[in-house]
């Protein structure tokens, strides 16, 4: 399993720690995107590389507030929404349940 690989997994369980039911992954050229099922929201989370190989940044963001179209890299790095996190392997999954709890809680007092 590749270093990559690992911190993946270790989002899956950082999102599984803030409840999601549900993660599908889909790789684009650019980043990994998470799509994660909270039963009323569907949070995503798009992991990006950075110039430094033992550090991720990862954009926590609420679907309904992304262009359906947008979901990819470009398109959710754009949207006002959401919480970015700057990430390494040891400390992935804490911090993403962190944030994806807090994007869930903030997206169901807006809608």
């Amino acid at each position: 399993m590749s270093e990559l690989e690992r911190v993946v997994e270790k989002i899956r369980n950082g999102l599984k720690a803030a409840g999601a039911r549900r993660i599908s992954l889909r790789r684009e050229h650019l980043c990994k995107v998470l799509e994660s099922d909270f039963g009323d929201e569907v949070i995503i989370a798009v992991l990006f590389p950075t110039s430094r190989a033992d550090k991720y940044l990862v954009k926590i963001v609420p679907a309904s507030k992304c262009v359906e179209l947008l979901y990819g890299c470009e398109g959710v790095k754009y949207t006002p929404y959401g919480l970015y996190a700057l990430i390494s392997k040891d400390d992935a999954t804490e911090k993403i349940a962190t944030k994806a709890r807090r994007v869930y809680e903030i997206s169901r007092k807006l809608s």
